[in-house]
């Protein structure tokens, strides 16, 4: 079993030309891979996206560049739990991966599509938004049914085959079939040590006398278990038990099995075609339930059987909330990515932005969705890695749903001068945090000195005083604006702080105790308003920014969170021009 996945490397994809990715990826745990536009989570994308069984095969506006003899390549480090490390790559000529990753991507199925118009005898070129089907299973097996007669069988057997249970339900079951087509291995079928317990099965039974039952109770408790630790016996014998076909005793069960042995057997091509069928059936009745259970204004959209396979077809978009649309789209590809996935022991489902632009109500439906498949799959025993790519603030998913997601942040932020995050972290010692919050954090007027408080602390003695951090913050700003390396939690406590001073170097005298005295700086803004300042809408605005850092927690990165949102160019400006209103 896999313990996590280390690193992500990507060479000429779309926007990336060489980069590596510490990831730290935990199996069965949803991770949102968190950057901001234009940073390149569309080209790890498309990278998962291009992987064939065989290899990578990108379209061709996916090439670094546009350049097609620019090779692609796809690495994933990963750490077993036994402590090994192992590295895979496909590229443009192999797949390594696909030996230990069933991969998956999900994305947005709205396409626009144009038409043609002719009006007043011009042609004119409009275009409507549509939603792409979705090929839940691409080719339809013909119909077709396993060859029974149990007659046929009684006589073949011998002179006890009265013993035999009747198997027409079982292969009537398509859930049963289904389970024994995709999971029972026949390939040691007709190998001489395996005729041989089975024949000395069938030959004891058939020296039996009596009725039914006092045949089978003489049958050796030696005998039956030779035939039960048989591959195929044994693997028939699990899904009777997993899907609750029940028999009176264990030979029985033995019995039934072996008749579905000699069905496949006697005409493997036939068994192939009718558990394939058999299969199919199955699966489409549990998408048909699936999709049943979503009720709404859906428009009675379910799969459907067409040329191009079984297919979730959606009406034109503008007769379809978007809010409908966008979890219809995704439980269908969810659904498609369990039935592709269905055999493979590690799986990484990538999700390109979808939650990026659901309301509240649908995020949390298509949290609960793929929960429920991350729970599925581990109950199988088997490790799913949901990588969902965002450029939202990571607590924007954090509710009961996702209450163990883990964060990965593409565009980490090392910071050197980790002065500001271990004074917030102690903001609320008793001994400087109303000093903090009122000198430190806040804009004052009046200096503060912490020195001795700061030296108990262990924190740094060079900003013990409020001036000083000011001028520390003031700095970090200056070098954000100027593209140079930067504290975020500087920044922000920076803009902060020069938000609140230069509404108080507004203010008549009068009114500027009060707002040094009122508490947040919404307030403070708002106090400002009501005695007839004007407050540029700039500074409400830029509280996404200031009131993200007043609060750090302990162990994990409190900078690239901010980094991500002060790497937006609009945020840059508005900062640039608030410090810099003449630039």
């Amino acid at each position: 079993m896999i313990k996590r996945i280390d690193k992500i490397a990507i060479t000429n994809v779309k926007g990336i030309e060489n980069s590596v990715f510490d990831v730290q990826l935990i199996p069965n745990k949803p991770t949102l891979v968190v950057a901001p536009n234009g940073f390149g989570k569309s080209s790890i994308t498309a990278a998962f996206g291009s992987l064939r069984s065989k290899k990578m095969d990108l379209d061709k506006d996916e090439y670094h560049r546009g350049d097609e003899e620019r090779h692609p390549s796809l690495k994933i480090s990963y750490t077993m739990q036994d402590g090994s490390k192992i590295d895979k790559e496909a590229n443009h000529t192999k797949n390594d991966l696909a030996a230990t990753f069933g991969v998956h991507v999900i994305n947005s199925q709205l396409v626009s599509k144009a038409k043609k118009l002719k009006i007043a005898g011009a042609n004119i070129v409009t275009s409507a938004i549509e939603v792409t089907p979705v090929v839940l299973i691409k080719s339809i097996p013909p119909k077709e049914k396993f060859r029974y007669s149990f007659a046929a069988v009684k006589g073949d057997f011998g002179k006890n085959g009265k013993a035999l249970p009747n198997i027409s339900s079982i292969l009537a079951d398509n859930r049963v079939m289904a389970k024994i087509w995709n999971q029972v291995d026949f390939t040691k079928q007709g190998q001489a040590g395996v005729n041989k317990a089975i024949r000395a099965l069938q030959d004891e039974i058939n020296a039996g006398t009596g009725n039914s039952d006092k045949i089978l109770a003489g049958v050796k408790d030696e005998t039956i278990q030779a035939v039960s630790a048989i591959d195929f016996v044994s693997g028939m014998l699990s899904v009777f038990a997993e899907s609750g076909v029940n028999y009176s005793s264990q030979i029985e069960a033995i019995l039934a099995a072996l008749q579905i042995s000699n069905i496949h057997a006697s005409d493997k091509a036939a068994f192939k075609k009718a558990g394939e069928r058999a299969n199919y059936v199955f699966e489409k009745a549990s998408y048909v339930e699936d999709f049943s259970a979503l009720k709404g204004t859906w428009h009675n959209i379910q799969p459907k059987e067409t040329a191009d396979g079984l297919v979730i077809a959606f009406p034109k978009a503008n007769q379809i909330s978007n809010g409908e649309r966008d979890i219809i789209c995704f439980v269908a590809q969810l659904k498609k990515a369990k039935l592709q996935l269905k055999k493979n022991k590690a799986i990484i489902l990538v999700i390109d932005e979808i939650f990026d632009y659901l309301d509240d109500a649908n995020l949390v439906a298509c949290q609960y969705y793929l929960t429920q498949m991350i729970a599925e799959v581990k109950s199988d025993g088997r490790q799913i890695f949901p990588l969902i790519m965002t450029h939202l603030n990571p607590g924007f998913f954090r509710n009961f749903t996702f209450s163990d997601q883990k964060v990965c942040y593409l565009n980490k932020i090392s910071v050197s001068d980790k002065a500001v995050e271990s004074i917030i972290s102690k903001r609320d010692d008793p001994s400087i945090s109303d000093a903090i919050s009122k000198h430190f954090l806040h804009f004052h007027s009046d200096d503060m000195d912490l020195s001795n408080e700061f030296k108990n602390l262990g924190l740094p003695a060079d900003l013990a005083t409020a001036s000083q951090f000011s001028v520390h913050c003031a700095s970090h700003v200056q070098r954000y604006v100027e593209g140079k390396g930067f504290d975020p939690l500087a920044v922000c406590s920076g803009v902060r702080r020069k938000v609140e001073q230069l509404i108080f170097a507004s203010l008549a005298e009068e009114s500027r105790e009060e707002f040094l005295s009122t508490h947040k700086t919404v307030n403070k803004l708002q106090f400002a308003e009501s005695v007839g300042t004007t407050v540029p809408e700039v500074y409400f605005l830029l509280a996404v920014i200031y009131n993200d850092a007043m609060h750090v927690r302990p162990n994990q990165d409190n900078f690239s969170g901010l980094g991500t949102k002060l790497s937006n160019l609009t945020i840059k400006h508005m900062i640039s021009t608030m410090i810099q209103p003449d630039a």
